[in-house]
């Protein structure tokens, strides 16, 4: 009986052991099954080539557990071998040795710069650029680059002078070519010689300062104008104008009534003993002469009166303008006559009246100027053609 009961206990202890011995043998899955955790230890380690993959093995020293980690293969340690110069035609190349798994390779070099000398040179002249030439000392390679022109050497070989009113000039030549060029002289300074000049009935006298080349004046003392001195035959014996100052010429009168349309134009005469001379532009300045043209019925009672006064209007290469009767509305348009002429136009928009136009049979054409004589002159527009 006690041999039993011996025995019993004694399966009973064995199977407890084994039991236990089995559950830490058995192989956990996760960190849970380790009461503590893992506690990973290196176990072993093969470190990768250029050829073949690593692997580092970790164990859990209380349950035995195992990671596993795989190692990627690492780039060739290549090991220069041997070199091949290039030159400036010939690429060069270089050879190497993995220290690994001694796998070779070659890499082609790239070229040398050429080596360039001067060997020789053309110069420039001033019509022909020179050249410089280069050959490389390696090899047969070379270029050439241009060289710029060079100045022209000009010397002088004419001075036309200048004067007050006309640049002079200098010309040049080149020594080397047939090349030329000029250059501009400044203005001459005026040659002033002083004169005295006698007065006109149109133009100052007085002492003046006159150039001998281009005959610009400076006046230095001024004397007035002389008074003209009308003879019997009417013409001034200084100047030879005659008293009226004007004459009316070529005077044109169409009127057609049953249009209501009526023109008076004509040009204004100066009239000299000698015809080569005129009254100078200046003269304008301070004369004034005055139109009037008056309009009579046939019962010879005056209808209308305007006048129409000169005006001065500056022109190119004059100091005062021809002498210029103004202006009258012509079609609602305005408009200057100018050459000494007066045109009356009595139409639409004209200073005339309508009925005045319609009823006049003649008119009266009046011109003054003070110094002068006052001219009149009536004309019978039934009768008026052209004169």
């Amino acid at each position: 009986m006690k041999n039993s009961i011996k025995l019993i206990m004694l399966l009973l202890i064995i199977a407890v052991f084994t039991g236990l011995l089995c559950a830490c043998n058995k192989k956990p899955l996760s960190e849970e099954n380790c009461d503590a955790g893992h506690n990973l230890v290196q176990s072993s380690y093969t470190a990768p080539t250029c050829k073949t993959t690593g692997e580092e093995v970790k164990k859990c020293s209380r349950c035995g557990f195992e990671s596993k980690t795989t190692l990627l293969t690492i780039n060739h340690d290549y090991i220069v071998k041997s070199t091949t110069e290039s030159t400036c035609t010939t690429r060069g190349s270089q050879t190497s040795e993995c220290s690994m798994c001694h796998e070779t390779k070659t890499e082609s070099l790239e070229l040398k710069d050429h080596n360039y000398e001067l060997i020789s040179t053309t110069p420039s002249s001033c019509t022909v650029k020179g050249s410089k030439t280069y050959k490389c000392k390696n090899c047969d390679r070379n270029y050439s680059e241009d060289i710029d022109l060079l100045d022209h050497d000009y010397k002088l070989v004419k001075t036309s002078p200048s004067t007050c009113v006309v640049h002079g000039s200098k010309h040049y030549k080149c020594r080397d070519c047939t090349a030329t060029k000029s250059e501009q002289l400044e203005l001459a300074e005026h040659k002033y010689e002083t004169k005295t000049v006698e007065a006109t009935c149109f133009t100052h006298g007085g002492t003046i300062k006159e150039c001998s080349v281009c005959h610009d004046k400076n006046p230095l003392e001024e004397t007035p104008l002389l008074t003209h001195d009308f003879s019997a035959d009417g013409y001034c014996t200084h100047c030879g104008i005659y008293e009226t100052l004007f004459d009316i010429d070529k005077l044109n009168v169409s009127w057609i009534k049953q249009t209501d349309f009526g023109q008076i134009e004509g040009d204004l005469v100066t009239k000299f003993s000698d015809a080569t001379k005129s009254v100078p532009d200046s003269y304008w300045k301070d004369h004034t002469v005055t139109l009037t043209i008056s309009m009579y019925d046939k019962d010879n009672e005056l209808l209308e009166t305007h006048s129409f006064q000169s005006t001065t209007l500056p022109f190119e290469g004059a100091n005062y303008g021809k002498l210029t009767i103004q202006y009258v509305r012509v079609s609602g348009e305005l408009g200057d006559f100018k050459a000494n002429q007066f045109l009356i136009f009595p139409d639409e928009g004209n200073i005339f009246s309508k009925e005045t136009r319609q009823n006049c049979t003649s008119f009266k054409i009046e011109l003054s100027c003070d110094g002068y004589k006052t001219i009149e002159k009536t004309y019978d527009i039934e009768k008026m053609s052209i004169e």
